[in-house]
C-alpha cells in the first residue's frame, strides 16, 4: 500500500497478536517485533486496498530472508461482496478498522496457528503430517492450519478443504515451485458464489496460476450461497519417509 495509512494497520496486528502470544510492540512502521526473535513484517505486496495485509511473520529477525512465512489476507466482505457485484465501504474509517481486525483473525486462525505450532506452542489447533500420510504434502513434514472460512449457514467448501487434503492432489502443480530447503509457505483459498467461484494457490507469497487453475478443477463443493475456506500449510522440512508408494 503507498502513502500515509488511513489507520493504524501494524498497531491492529500487534493488538491481536498479544490476544495470541504477549510480548508485541510496533517497532517501526509496519513492523512488529515479538517476543525473542520473532517479528511480523506488513510488506509492500500486490495490492494497494487498505484492507488487504500481506504479512511476513519472520521466526529470525537476523535471518529473515530464510526464516519469514509469507502470505497475505483479505478482509473477507469485499472479497465477497465483489463476488455479488457489491463492494464495501473503503472509504469509511470504522469500516476499514473492523475490516482490518476481521483480515488480521482470518490469518491468525490458519497461518498463525500453524506458525504456532512449528514453534512449539501447545495451544495451536495445527496438525502435522508425515511426507508419506495421505492428508500431508508428499515427502514433506508439513504443517497444516485449521480451515478458516465464511458462510451465511452451513460452509461446505471449509468441510471439503478439511476431508479432502486438496493440497496433496495439487502436490503435482505446486513442487515444482518450491524454492527453499526448508520453511516453504503454501496457501489455498476458495470462494464460491451462485455463477461464481474463485480459487488461488500461493507459494512462498506468489501465486501459482497453474495450481489456481488445478484447485478449481478439482471436485469441490459449489454451494447456493455464499462461502469460502482458507488454510495454510507450513513445509517444514523434507522428511525421510519420503514419498508414498504408489
Amino acid at each position: 500500500m503507498n502513502g500515509a495509512e488511513p489507520i493504524n494497520r501494524a498497531a491492529i496486528l500487534a493488538e491481536m497478536l498479544n490476544e495470541l502470544m504477549p510480548g508485541w510492540v510496533v517497532q517501526a512502521p509496519g513492523f512488529v517485533r515479538g517476543p525473542d526473535a520473532l517479528a511480523v513484517a506488513i510488506t509492500n505486496g500486490h495490492s494497494d486496498s487498505p484492507v488487504h495485509l500481506d504479512l511476513d511473520f519472520i521466526l529470525n529477525v537476523d535471518n529473515r530472508e530464510k526464516t519469514s512465512i509469507i502470505d497475505c489476507v483479505d478482509e473477507p466482505f469485499p472479497r465477497m461482496m465483489a463476488l455479488l457485484a457489491a463492494a464495501g465501504p473503503a472509504d469509511d474509517l470504522d469500516y476499514l478498522g473492523s475490516a482490518v481486525r476481521r483480515a488480521v483473525q482470518m490469518w491468525l486462525e490458519s497461518t498463525g496457528q500453524a506458525v504456532l505450532s512449528l514453534l512449539g506452542q501447545p495451544a495451536s489447533q495445527s496438525a502435522h503430517f508425515a511426507g508419506h500420510d495421505p492428508l500431508g504434502f508428499p515427502g514433506w513434514h508439513t504443517i497444516a492450519s485449521p480451515v478458516s472460512g465464511w458462510s451465511f449457514d452451513d460452509n461446505p467448501i471449509a468441510e471439503w478443504m478439511v476431508s479432502a487434503a486438496p493440497w496433496h492432489q495439487l502436490a503435482a502443480d505446486i513442487e515444482p515451485e518450491i524454492d527453499r530447503a526448508y520453511l516453504n509457505g503454501i496457501k489455498l483459498f476458495l470462494a464460491a458464489a451462485p455463477n461464481s467461484v474463485e480459487a488461488e494457490v500461493r507459494i512462498n507469497g506468489r501465486r501459482n496460476d497453474s495450481a489456481s487453475e488445478a484447485l478449481i478443477g478439482l471436485d469441490w463443493p459449489r454451494p447456493d450461497s455464499l462461502a469460502t475456506g482458507r488454510t495454510y500449510l507450513i513445509l517444514v522440512e523434507p522428511d525421510p519417509s519420503g514419498h508414498p508408494s504408489p
